[in-house]
């Protein structure tokens, strides 16, 4: 894996569970996603305690905080290529992945949606349930074929 791979993994990680942990504390998440330099603390906090290399930081801030302020969208989206599934009902790992790649695959189009895909897919192994990869794999890989040309 190159340098950059590994460093775009644990920035991705990280956002990762900044949104999982705000998703667990719902009184806080409004208070944190609508004051930008309360996010910016939250963000700051996290990475300092995780020790997330500076390098990595402003690529797993803009992840995080992207897919924070655009949960809903990003949440209908997921829902519009899951329909069978509610958003609800699936486990909150697996939610807060997607979240984080979908705002991935519709911001970053420098970056190739395999790459987005297999990267959520590499952090479904490490956090989620047996089932987890193959699900996130299918969701992201419908929505990256409607997304992206």
């Amino acid at each position: 894996m190159s340098k950059n791979a590994g460093s775009r993994r644990q920035a991705r990680e990280a956002a990762f569970q900044i949104l999982y942990r705000l998703e667990g504390q719902p009184s806080e998440f409004e208070q944190i996603v609508s004051d930008p330099a309360r996010l910016q603390k939250e963000l700051a906090t996290h990475f300092a305690h995780f020790q997330l290399p500076e390098g990595q930081r402003e690529f797993a801030a803009e992840l995080a905080a992207g897919a924070l302020r655009e949960r809903q969208k990003i949440d209908e989206i997921i829902q519009t290529a899951r329909t069978e599934w509610r958003l609800s009902r699936m486990a909150a790992v697996d939610r807060n992945l997607l979240r984080v790649a979908v705002y991935e695959l519709t911001h970053f189009s420098d970056i190739p949606a395999s790459v987005t895909i297999n990267e959520a897919v590499e952090l479904a192994k490490q956090f989620g349930e047996a089932d987890s990869p193959a699900f996130i794999n299918g969701v992201l890989d419908q929505i990256s074929r409607e997304r992206r040309p």
